[in-house]
Order: C-alpha cells, then sequence, then structure tokens
C-alpha cells in the first residue's frame, strides 16, 4: 500500500527554517484522488509540522486532487479546502478554524399596495348627493373631487396597508376614514354631517374601518346638488392665482383646511409636479419650478425658471427669473422683474423691475423702479424712479425722481422731489417737502413745515438790487436768487444769478441772525462774464417788525474772479478794486480782490 502511495503522490516540501511562517513555505506537491485527511497528513509529514482540526470543521473523507509547483501552502490549502477557513499556527502546528464570512443582507424590496376607493356622498338630513367634495389621502398627495349625484373615485399608491382618506366640504363637517387595503376594489358610502344644523356635531367624526366587505349600496338621489359658491374665494385670490390655478385646485381650497409639509418638491407647470393638484396647501423645504410653481409655502429653498408663486409665506432664499409671488417673507428675495407680497418683507429683495409689500416689513429693498411699502417699513429703499413708503416708516431712500415716506431717520436722496412727514435726518434734491424736519434740507425749493421761508428783497455793495427765495429748516436753508448791478456805458444791463445755502439762530423770536453762503454768476447781456464769479458770505441781523415781515442788515465779504478784458466792466472793476482789501492779478487779463461790504434786506413772510 504505502508503495502505491508513492506511485501516485510525489511530494516535495522546501527545507526551510521553522521560525518561518507555516502559510508561507512553499510547496511542490501532485495528488490524484485522495482523501482530504490523508492529503494533510503527507503534506504535514513532509513538512516537518502537522495539522489540528475537529471533525465538525472539514471532512476528511473528502476526496480531493491537487498540483502545485513551489507554490505557498496558503495556496495549497484554498485549494484543498477553499477559501472558508482560516488557519492559526501554534508552535509547529497548524489549526484549521472555519472563518466567519457575514454574508450580505439581502434588502427585500418593498411591496407596493394600489389602492381603489369609491362610492357615494350623501347629505346625512336630505340624502342628496354631495357635489365638489374634496376626497384625499395625505401620506401620498392624492385627490379626487366628487361629481354628479356625489360619485367620487379615489385611486393610490402606498407601501403601507393601512391609511386615512379623509372627506372635506365647506359647510360640512370633516370626516376620516380608516381604510385597510384589499386586492379588490374598496366601495365606501358616507352620509356627511351639515354644520348649518341647530346642534351642530364635532369637526371630525368618529374614525371608521372600511374594507371590500363594506359593499352597501346608495341610493342615488333624484336631486342634483348645488355646487359650492367660490365667488369669495376669487375675490381673496390674486390676479396670478386667477390665471395659474384651475377650478379643481380651487375647490381643495375652499374646501381643505389642513395644511401639509413635504422636504422637496417638483413642478413643471401647475398642478403638474409631485404635490399634484394639492400643491396649495403644501410647505416645502426644498421647491423647484422649471416654468412655474403653486405651492403653500417655502421653508427653505425655493428656485424658479418664471414665477414662484406661494399662497402662504417664503422663509429662506427664494429666486425667479419673472417674479416671486407671497404672502410674509422672511430672508432673501431675487427676481428678474418683481417681487410682490400680500403681507410684509423681512430681508433683502432685489427685482429688475420692483418690489411691492402691504404689512410691515424690515430690510433692504433694491429695485430697478420702484419699491413700494404701503405699510411700516425700517430700512433701506434704492430705486431707480421712486421709492414709497407707508405709515409710522422709518428708512434710507435713494432714487432717481422721487421718495416718498412718512418719517425719515437717515437721507432722501433724490433726482427731483422728496417728501416726508416728519424729517430726523436729511433731504436733499431739487424739491423736498416735509410738514416737520428737525434735520437738514437742501434743495432748489425747501417746503418745510416748520421751516424758514422768506421772500427776499435786498440790496448790496455788489447789485443794487435783488430778489432771493429761501427755503428749508432754521439749521439749513438753500438760497436762490438773482440781482441787477446796473447799465454799463453802452446801456446794456450788467446782472447776475446765484445759490447757495444757510443757517438760522434765534427764528421765531423778535431778534434774529442769520448767516448766508452764497456763489454769485455775474452776466453781461445774455451772457456770462468770461471767469467772472464770485462768492460771498453774508453775517445779518433781523428785526422782526410782525408776523411776516422782517428787517435785515449786515456786514458780507465778497471774494471776486473777473476778466477785465471787456470795455462795459471796466467801470465797475475799477470801483470794485478800488475799495478792496486784497488784489492779486493774475496773467495779463484776470484778477481776484476781496471786498468788504454790505446787505440791507426786506424779508416777507
Amino acid at each position: 500500500m504505502k508503495t502505491l502511495l508513492i506511485l501516485f503522490c510525489i511530494v516535495f516540501v522546501s527545507q526551510e527554517s521553522f521560525s518561518q511562517p507555516l502559510l508561507q513555505k512553499p510547496v511542490t506537491i501532485r495528488l490524484q484522488n485522495q482523501s482530504l485527511g490523508r492529503a494533510l497528513e503527507i503534506i504535514g509529514e513532509t513538512g516537518g509540522f502537522s495539522f489540528s482540526y475537529s471533525s465538525g470543521v472539514i471532512n476528511p473523507n473528502k476526496i480531493v486532487s491537487v498540483n502545485a509547483d513551489k507554490r505557498p501552502l496558503i495556496y495549497v490549502l484554498n485549494e484543498l479546502l477553499g477559501k472558508e477557513y482560516k488557519y492559526e499556527q501554534i508552535g509547529n502546528h497548524l489549526v484549521i478554524k472555519k472563518a466567519n464570512i457575514q454574508k450580505p443582507a439581502v434588502v427585500a424590496e418593498k411591496r407596493k399596495y394600489n389602492y381603489i376607493i369609491s362610492g357615494y356622498l350623501r347629505d346625512e338630513e336630505s340624502g342628496e348627493g354631495l357635489y365638489q367634495v374634496s376626497i384625499y389621502e395625505k401620506t401620498g398627495l392624492s385627490s379626487a373631487i366628487s361629481s354628479d349625484f356625489g360619485a367620487y373615485t379615489l385611486q393610490f399608491t402606498l407601501v403601507n396597508t393601512r391609511t386615512s382618506v379623509t372627506f372635506q366640504r365647506e359647510g360640512y363637517a370633516d370626516t376620516s376614514v380608516d381604510i385597510i387595503w384589499s386586492d379588490k376594489p374598496i366601495e365606501l358610502n358616507l352620509n356627511l354631517i351639515s354644520t348649518s344644523e341647530k346642534e351642530k356635531p364635532n369637526d371630525t367624526t368618529s374614525a371608521v374601518i372600511a374594507s371590500a366587505a363594506d359593499t352597501g349600496k346608495a341610493q342615488l338621489p333624484d336631486n342634483k346638488p348645488k355646487p359650492i359658491d367660490l365667488s369669495k374665494l376669487k375675490q381673496k385670490l390674486r390676479p396670478a392665482e386667477k390665471w395659474i390655478i384651475g377650478t379643481r385646485q380651487q375647490v381643495h381650497l375652499l374646501n381643505i383646511k389642513d395644511s401639509f409639509q413635504r422636504a422637496m418638491q417638483l413642478t413643471f407647470f401647475p398642478p403638474v409636479g409631485t404635490n399634484g393638484i394639492l400643491s396649495g396647501q403644501v410647505t416645502n423645504n426644498f421647491s423647484i419650478n422649471l416654468l412655474a410653481g403653486y405651492n403653500g409655502g417655502v421653508n427653505g429653498f425655493e428656485i424658479g425658471g418664471l414665477i414662484n408663486l406661494l399662497r402662504g409665506n417664503m422663509k429662506g432664499f427664494q429666486a425667479a427669473g419673472i417674479g416671486n409671488i407671497y404672502n410674509n417673507m422672511n430672508g432673501m428675495q431675487l427676481s428678474g422683474i418683481f417681487n410682490h407680497g400680500k403681507g410684509g418683507a423681512n430681508g433683502f429683495q432685489a427685482a429688475g423691475i420692483y418690489n411691492i409689500t402691504q404689512s410691515k416689513g424690515r430690510g433692504v429693498q433694491l429695485a430697478g423702479i420702484s419699491n413700494i411699502n404701503r405699510s411700516e417699513y425700517k430700512g433701506v429703499q434704492i430705486a431707480g424712479i421712486n421709492n414709497f413708503s407707508g405709515n409710522n416708516s422709518s428708512v434710507l431712500q435713494i432714487a432717481g425722481i422721487c421718495n416718498i415716506a412718512p418719517k425719515v431717520k437717515g437721507l432722501q436722496l433724490a433726482g427731483i422731489v422728496n417728501m416726508a412727514d416728519t424729517v430726523k435726518g436729511s433731504q436733499i434734491g431739487l424739491i423736498n417737502i416735509a410738514r416737520y424736519s428737525t434735520g437738514v434740507s437742501i434743495g432748489v425749493i425747501n417746503i418745510i413745515g416748520n421751516g424758514h421761508h422768506q421772500l427776499e428783497l435786498a440790496s448790496t455793495d455788489i447789485q443794487f438790487a435783488q430778489i432771493a427765495f429761501r427755503s428749508g429748516s432754521k439749521n439749513v436753508y438753500t438760497i436762490l436768487g438773482s440781482g441787477f448791478s446796473g447799465f454799463s456805458s453802452n446801456n446794456f444791463p450788467a446782472w447776475g444769478y446765484f445759490a447757495g445755502i444757510g443757517k438760522a439762530f434765534g427764528y421765531g423770536k423778535r431778534l434774529s441772525a442769520n448767516i448766508d453762503f452764497t456763489a454769485h454768476e455775474l452776466m453781461y447781456r445774455k451772457h456770462a462774464m468770461n471767469l467772472s464769479t464770485a462768492a460771498r458770505f453774508d453775517f445779518t441781523f433781523n428785526l422782526k417788525i410782525m408776523r411776516g415781515l422782517h428787517l435785515s442788515a449786515g456786514p458780507s465779504l465778497t471774494v471776486m474772479g473777473m476778466d477785465t478784458r471787456l470795455e462795459e466792466w471796466t467801470g465797475y472793476y475799477s470801483k470794485w478794486q478800488d475799495r478792496s482789501v486784497y488784489f492779486r492779478s493774475i496773467e495779463q487779463h484776470y484778477g481776484i480782490m476781496a471786498l468788504i461790504g454790505w446787505k440791507a434786506a426786506i424779508r416777507f413772510f
């Protein structure tokens, strides 16, 4: 027997030191149809080590074959046993153990259950079929509306075998019914209770368990029910809502009192979207509208290709190619054309054309044309044409044409006109209007209710006849006027116009004072004299003769620059130069002089 084994088997085990790991020993072996136990015994004898294992780990009677040429022992063992074993070397022994191989868990695919629920809905008292009842399932937001005689059909798919269906109609108590799935259509007939009865029931009826066994037949009523009145709802809808949502969605808006929350939604154009026809009742955390969207609200992020239309509030970030329509806003809004709020806005709004809010707001509004807030607003409004803020607003307004606000704490800056009730800051524009101001209004015309408005007729050392209008507040007022210097030797008029600012001290009392700074342009005939200008400082005392009439007089300082090449003005230049306190020639025909003079005036108002 030993001879036969030698004939069928030639074994060579390299003579390596036992300090080398056994599993890495090179092995050369050829075995044909040998038992596994004997094969391990031969490998161990020729290699100078032994195997240790239990009969429960391997089957020693298993017939195996192996052919290896100077391959590591671990390779030979994997050929004999497979890769489901592990090995532990203890001295000159190699222990064979079963490896703990974790098989990947098999995730069972959740089964989907198709529900088909149909039946008739009737009035509890009259037995008449109820038309336009909203029927919906909350989990999948599936919905239906009852048709003639109260007939309805609701179909949806869930991964649960149990759910709840709700029936709601204006003027009727809400009814919720628990539904157990059946592979057959479920027939469910209900009588709804009118809330117009003297003894009104609870808002929600007791839950009912319905299954395929509920097969009671309803008697069809003879009278067709009256449709619900949508006129009051349509009065509350914004124009864009009337255009985007259809009658079926309006029926749901009137009937359904519940609101829903969803992590996200995607809409192409209402009601084609993941929230379907109930989108107006859903507030989403993440919302994308490819063209336009109609949703209950946003609590996170919304972006739309054209229009984002919210029935409720926006909190977070919202952007649209054309416009955002919302109730109240807290966060940031960007749009290509408009942001239009039925309520207020707190945060940042930017629009290509306009921002409109109806209720209290705070933050920043930027618009290419107009910012309009019809209630109280506190913050900053910047627009290309006009800004408007109502009620008790405190705003900083900058506009190309017009700013209007009840209260200004800061600045109104407009290309043409600023209007405010109360100013505790500054107004800068061509025309500034305020009922009460403790700040500064700078413009050509300043009409301030408690301010400084005077028509002045004066004579000075430069122009013996002047007329000017002084308007603004006593802190700062503007001066706009013209003066006549006389006729030249050729009998042509010499005149000029001037503008400046001033401040009143003690105005309102019998004795007061004014400090005025004005810039003058000297004219000859219809043309300005070359480089002939003057800067003038006047300090005048005012005596109030009676209400609306003041006498004023005081000293002045004039710094004048003049071109002496015009012969018609030679006499004027000589006269002014003779009494100047300072004169300096610049080049040949230009000079600068300083004169101390006087001013006397009569002021009206």
